[in-house]
């Protein structure tokens, strides 16, 4: 019972401060974007890609940790890979995907499809504001 307890007290607390707190925050959407390109959220989507060209998953996963070990250490993006780095990863990548991955592998497009609840799509995160909205108008 305790542990509850002081979680409760604390959710208290946070819920006094946090309406101040939102009312200075202030959104860096540019510096937002280029910690999103740079945090390598687009690594699943580039696994789900070599599995849908015919790798099996597991090499995709082995594949995408070495391509992002190597972003990391040439301080790259996985879109900023040229066709041979490609090569050095996949012997075999034909030229022609790499324009369709990098249009799948960028950062707004990636967001775009993170539909889960609560996840940051565009839509959901509309609905979310919708619904968070109508439950304040209750409270009033």
């Amino acid at each position: 019972k305790r542990p509850m307890f002081n979680t409760v007290e604390t959710i208290k607390t946070i819920l006094k401060i946090f309406p101040d707190m939102l009312k200075t925050t202030k959104v860096k959407k540019i510096r937002m974007y280029e910690a999103a390109k740079r945090d390598y959220i687009n690594a699943t989507e580039l696994a789900n890609f070599l599995v849908q060209k015919g790798i099996t998953f597991r090499k995709a996963h082995e594949i995408v940790g070495k391509i992002v070990l190597y972003g990391i250490k040439k301080e790259i993006e996985i879109t900023e890979l040229t066709l041979d780095e490609w090569k050095r990863f996949i012997p075999d990548m034909k030229a022609d995907y790499i324009n369709e991955m990098n249009e799948l592998l960028s950062v707004v497009n990636c967001v775009k499809r993170s539909r889960s609840t609560g996840g940051p799509a565009p839509e959901e995160t509309l609905r979310v504001i919708r619904q968070e909205k109508e439950w304040i108008a209750l409270k009033k």
